[in-house]
């Protein structure tokens, strides 16, 4: 009996850029005919010990340029200092660009990798995590990040996800952006959380917290509904910080 099936396939570019804010060669200060994009879909399906299916997804997704501007031409992610950056810019050399000839003379600008936790192979995806974000630190400080984050939560929106969980090591976490961090939302949102992605919730207890680290924050792909519980959220703290005062 197959207990295990894995499948990598190549992402059409223009689902790719999907993914990414619409006008982002301006943020990346580079002309359109100048950027490519390129994504690979990795997915798993494996049994549980009941004998149900559950699916596993990763997306890789990366913005490329080509014949760029001198000042741009020289980036690399292999003289980043961010271990996990370096990383993906040995991975980039020795893998992707080497395997995949679309790829050949590019410099990598922007890359993202977003996972599907493990769900019942019947249901949709309900809770994806942001979990890789690598660029490059000459491109930092023009709304790049926000903007990213944003056009990924509207991204899964539209597939069905209702949360989205930003866990890239972020020196800090971008300016534009409302973050709900795990041990602030309220118990419903825990609880439906956890329920999402299989996992026992225990009221009153940091369960949730046990499953995502303090690095991240969740963002609730429906805008509405995360501007509501951000409010909620503010007025709580300002409640704490008025009783300390007092």
């Amino acid at each position: 009996m197959i207990d295990s099936l894995n499948r990598e396939s190549r992402l059409n570019p223009e689902l790719v850029k999907s993914y990414f804010p619409e006008g982002i060669e301006n943020l990346l200060g580079v002309t359109g005919e100048q950027l490519s994009f390129f994504g690979i879909r990795y997915e798993n399906m494996g049994r549980k010990p009941g004998g149900e299916w559950e699916k596993l997804q990763q997306f890789y997704l990366a913005v490329v340029g080509r014949e760029l501007p001198a000042e741009l031409r020289s980036l690399s992610f292999l003289k980043s200092r961010v271990d996990y950056i370096y990383e993906e810019g040995e991975l980039f050399r020795d893998q992707f660009s080497q395997y995949y000839p679309s790829l050949e003379g590019t410099v990598p600008l922007l890359i993202l990798r977003i996972c599907g936790w493990g769900q019942p192979a019947n249901l949709p995806y309900r809770v994806e995590e942001l979990v890789r974000y690598a660029d490059h630190e000459e491109l930092r400080k023009r709304g790049l990040a926000t903007s990213v984050v944003e056009s990924v939560s509207r991204k899964l929106s539209s597939e069905g996800v209702k949360y989205l969980w930003v866990n890239s090591d972020w020196h800090r976490w971008p300016s534009g952006i409302k973050p709900l961090p795990v041990r602030l939302i309220s118990e419903d949102i825990k609880e439906e959380i956890m329920r999402s992605i299989g996992g026992e919730y225990i009221p009153g207890t940091d369960a949730c917290y046990d499953k995502f680290n303090e690095c991240g924050f969740f963002i609730i792909t429906d805008k509405a509904l995360h501007d509501k519980e951000y409010q909620t959220m503010m007025s709580g703290l300002d409640v704490i910080r008025n009783s300390q005062a007092g």
